[in-house]
C-alpha cells in the first residue's frame, strides 16, 4: 500500500513528463515546417508524413497543453496555501514566469507559452478566494464563450475559400529560417511573436484558464493525491477515449484528406480545426485517466516520467533549444529538408534524451536549473535588521 501511494502521490510530476511529450511532438512542425501554420499542405505529402500529420493533429494538437495548463492550476493551490496567504509569491511567480516567456520568445521560440501562462497567472489570483461552485460557473460560461466564438471564426472562415498565403512577416521568418543567421532570426522571431499573441490569446488563452480553474478545484480536493476517491477514472476513460477519440479521429481523416486534396478547402479546415479545439478536452481527460489508472495498477516505469515532470521549465525550455539547434541554419539547419515523419521520430528522440538527462540531473540536484532560478527569484525576501 506504501509503495502505491507513493507512485500516485508523483501523478503531477508523472502527467508533466507526459505532457512535455504531446508539446514537443506539437512544437516540432512549427520549428521543421512552416513557423505561422505548422502542419500544411507542402508537409503532408505521401503516406508517411500524412500518416505522421494525422497522428499529430488528432492525438496530440490541442489535448496536451490542456494537461499542462490543469496542472499549472493545480499546482498554484499548494504555492498559495490552503487560505491563499502566498497570493503575493504566486503573482511574484507569474510575472517572472511573462519574463522568462519574453527571453523564450525572442531567443529560441515564437509560439512560447509562458508569457501566456504568467499574464494569465495573475488573472488566476481573483480566483483564489472564490467559491468552487462560483470557479465551476466561471469555468463553464468562459469555455461555451470561446465554442461559440471558434464557431462564428468558423463561419466567417467561409469567406475565404481558397487556402490563406503565408504573410509578409512569416514569410521573413521563413526565409531567415532557411538561410539567415541566428541574429536575423531575432527580430523575425519577435514579429511573427507580436502578430500572433493576440490570436492566440483569443484562442488558447479560454481554453487555457478553463484547465487552470479545473486545476485549481482538483487541488482543493487533493484530487491526485494517493488517498483521493475524487476523479472517477473509469468515467474519465469511458467518456474522453470513448467519446472524444472518435470526435478527434473523424477530424483528423478530414483534415488529412483536405490538406492532400487538390482543391484543398480553407473553410473546411477551419471547420475541422474548430471541432477539434472544442472536443479536445475530452480527449485530455482520457489521457489524464488512463495514466492515473495505469499508475494504480503498475505504475513502475511509468515514475520515469516523473524526471521531466520535476524539471518541466527546464525542459521545456531546453525543447525550444535542441529543435532550434536541428532546424536553424546555424545549427544543423534541416528545416523544409526532411520529411515530417522523421522529424516526429526525431522530436520523440528529443524527449527521451531530454528524459535521461533530467533523470541523471536529479541524481545530484533536487531541480533543474530554470526551476532552481525561478525559485530565487520568487522566494520572500528577507528583512535585514539594522
Amino acid at each position: 500500500m506504501a509503495q502505491i501511494s507513493k507512485v500516485r502521490d508523483s501523478a503531477p510530476d508523472v502527467l508533466r513528463g507526459f505532457s512535455l511529450l504531446g508539446i514537443i511532438i506539437v512544437n516540432l512542425a512549427f520549428f521543421s515546417n512552416d513557423p505561422s501554420e505548422g502542419i500544411g499542405k507542402e508537409s503532408m505529402s505521401g503516406l508517411g508524413n500524412s500518416l505522421a500529420g494525422f497522428l499529430v493533429f488528432t492525438l496530440f494538437e490541442g489535448k496536451f497543453f490542456l494537461i499542462f495548463s490543469f496542472l499549472f492550476g493545480y499546482s498554484s493551490h499548494y504555492i498559495i496555501g490552503h487560505d491563499a496567504k502566498n497570493s503575493p509569491r504566486w503573482i511574484r511567480r507569474a510575472v517572472v514566469l511573462m519574463i522568462f516567456g519574453a527571453f523564450h520568445f525572442t531567443l529560441l521560440w515564437h509560439g512560447d507559452i509562458l508569457f501566456l501562462y504568467g499574464s494569465l497567472g495573475l488573472v488566476l489570483t481573483l480566483f483564489f478566494n472564490r467559491s468552487d461552485r462560483s470557479i465551476k460557473i466561471w469555468a463553464i460560461v468562459i469555455y461555451a464563450t470561446f465554442s461559440l466564438f471558434m464557431i462564428l471564426l468558423a463561419l466567417l472562415g467561409q469567406l475565404y475559400p481558397e487556402p490563406i498565403k503565408s504573410n509578409p512577416i512569416a514569410q521573413t521568418f521563413t526565409q531567415v529560417m532557411s538561410s539567415g543567421d541566428y541574429l536575423e532570426s531575432i527580430p523575425a522571431r519577435i514579429d511573427i511573436w507580436t502578430q500572433t499573441i493576440a490570436l492566440e490569446l483569443l484562442i488558447q488563452g479560454a481554453p487555457v484558464f478553463v484547465a487552470f480553474l479545473l486545476g485549481l478545484l482538483a487541488a482543493r480536493k487533493s484530487a491526485l493525491s494517493s488517498e483521493s476517491k475524487v476523479l472517477r477514472l473509469d468515467l474519465m476513460i469511458k467518456y474522453g477515449l470513448g467519446l472524444g477519440l472518435p470526435i478527434q479521429v473523424f477530424t483528423g481523416v478530414i483534415f488529412m484528406v483536405n490538406e492532400n486534396s487538390e482543391n484543398r478547402s480553407e473553410s473546411l479546415y477551419f471547420w475541422v480545426l474548430v471541432v477539434s479545439l472544442i472536443f479536445a478536452p475530452l480527449l485530455s481527460m482520457g489521457y489524464i485517466g488512463l495514466m492515473l489508472k495505469q499508475l494504480e495498477k503498475s505504475g513502475h516505469w511509468l515514475m520515469q516520467l516523473s524526471f521531466p515532470g520535476r524539471m518541466s521549465l527546464t525542459n521545456y525550455i531546453l525543447q525550444s533549444l535542441v529543435l532550434s539547434l536541428i532546424y536553424g541554419p546555424w545549427g544543423l539547419g534541416l528545416f523544409q529538408k526532411i520529411d515530417f515523419w522523421k522529424s516526429f521520430i526525431i522530436a520523440i528522440l528529443v524527449w527521451l534524451s531530454l528524459l535521461i538527462a533530467s533523470k541523471l540531473l536529479l541524481s545530484r540536484f533536487s531541480k533543474g536549473p530554470a526551476e532552481w532560478l525561478l525559485g530565487r527569484l520568487t522566494q520572500k525576501r528577507r528583512r535585514v535588521g539594522l
